[in-house]
């Protein structure tokens, strides 16, 4: 009989992420040009886009997906669209629910709607843009929320080149997505690429816009972010966020983040930019956004694009460096922060073991965080790194079966939920405690038999 007792303790301390990480490396099993460039990680699905695979001719793009069964990914399927075409780039990821948007940005642009049924990812619609010119594709950027869907169709030049537009999209009376309003930028600028990215902050009701070489005070392709708010029933502005003045090119709204309170903008900066990058944070006062501090990159070197990509869960925020060589090193990486109010301390950094130093790889272009288990995608060499503090593959499992053994519980601090994880060697009667401080029993978590092997 195995007896555990686990002390809680709860005042807000926060804790490192454990020494050890169990690292899995995802591969297309084919061609899989660009595999990793969008990454999806949820409890029992991975979605990993591989936009320039060439199963229609060169860059059709396919979206790769798995299964978790236990402790184990296994790949269950290749999302392929059903009439794609070379160049389509089809691979841009959303997940909302049971409905995976997937967009094919090139060509004319397109955004597939799949929903899960029947224990597969079956294609419901084909959004397309309403002038089938090459002047307004879609499906750069996807975002659904609410009653709504907006994509972004970065190169919309209608009035502008590449100046960039949003769509809005609202479901018709047999369910499926009509358009209900286009969103240009206030003031129409050549190669601005307004709706790059969206993001959408439901405690505020605030649709977040991208336009990462926007010009204005801070100069030309400097950047900018629009805050959308519904009024009645259209999309208007509301506030226009901007990076400071004196960094060229600092491509501010490469990437977007949002929670409760607390907005997150990426400035990862271009080849033109010397400094490494940085993540603008900004709060909420008074139904407006203000700025609360910078996130530089912790390396700061020239294009090191920290800030490329950013994910955040409960008071984690990962933050993608997919760097160029510099001077012959490898500098790509990801960096996991812990949030304590305004403040942001550095816990993790993240390297994958198997990659190809002779060139840049990718590695942080996307990220994604769930209950403290991390994917980061590293296109450049076709491959996604999937980190966890608890085994992610049978393999893994069985190597830790020839002891008892208790992780530490992840994320902590935590609100409301943590995982605690174990491993038994043989079949037995295992009891899980929680105490507080003072030894007083809160719960009991487990207290049945436990076969061999990983538990949580």
């Amino acid at each position: 009989m195995v007896k555990i007792f686990v002390f809680l303790s709860l005042l807000p301390i926060i804790s490192t992420l454990p020494q050890r990480l169990y690292e899995r490396i995802f591969y297309p099993d084919v061609n899989g040009g660009s595999f990793g460039y969008y990454v999806i990680l949820t409890d029992t699905l991975i979605f990993i886009s591989s936009p320039h695979d060439d199963i229609y001719g060169w860059s059709s793009g396919s979206v790769y997906y798995y299964h978790k069964v236990g402790s184990n990914w296994t790949f269950k399927n290749r999302i392929i669209p059903p009439d794609g075409n070379q160049w389509d780039l089809f691979g841009v990821l959303h997940l909302y629910d049971k409905y995976l948007y997937v967009g094919a940005p090139g060509n004319l642009g397109a955004v597939y709607v799949y929903k899960f049924e029947n224990n597969d990812w079956v294609k419901i619609q084909k959004i397309i843009p309403d002038s089938l010119t090459y002047l307004s594709p879609i499906g750069s950027s996807i975002q659904q929320f609410d009653d709504y869907l907006a994509v972004g169709a970065v190169n919309d030049s209608r009035f502008a080149e590449s100046s960039g537009a949003v769509y809005i999209y609202k479901k018709d009376t047999n369910g499926f997505w009509k358009v209900s309003q286009k969103i240009y930028p206030r003031v129409l600028k050549e190669f601005a690429h307004f709706g790059y990215k969206l993001t959408y902050n439901k405690f505020h009701k605030h649709l977040i816009v991208s336009a990462p070489e926007d010009s204005n005070e801070a100069g030309r392709f400097a950047g900018n972010v629009y805050i959308y708010q519904k009024s009645d029933s259209l999309w208007e502005i509301k506030q226009i966020l901007s990076p400071d003045i004196g960094e060229e090119w600092p491509y501010f709204g490469s990437s977007l983040a949002t929670k409760e309170d607390y907005l997150f903008v990426g400035a990862s900066g271009s080849g033109s930019t010397q400094s490494g990058g940085c993540v603008y944070v900004y709060k909420i006062k008074n139904g407006f956004w203000e700025f609360v501090r910078k996130i530089s990159s912790p390396i700061n070197v020239r294009r090191d694009y920290f800030g490329y990509s950013i994910y955040t869960d409960g008071d984690s925020l990962l933050v993608g460096a997919p760097g160029e060589r510099y001077y012959g090193v490898r500098i790509s990486r990801a960096y996991l922060y812990s949030q304590n109010e305004d403040d942001f301390n550095l816990e993790y950094i993240f390297e994958p073991s198997d990659t190809n130093y002779n060139y840049s790889d990718g590695f942080g272009i996307d990220v994604c965080v769930n209950k403290g288990i991390f994917l980061i995608g590293a296109p450049d060499i076709r491959k996604a790194f999937l980190y966890s503090p608890y085994p992610v593959s049978v393999y893994d499992n069985e190597k830790l079966t020839d002891k008892f053994e208790l992780y530490q519980n992840f994320p902590n601090p935590f609100n409301p939920s943590t995982t605690i994880g174990f491993t038994v060697k043989e079949t037995e009667f295992v009891t899980l405690k929680i105490f507080d401080l003072l030894g007083n029993e809160i719960k009991t978590l487990v207290n049945e038999i436990k076969t061999p092997g990983l538990h949580y």
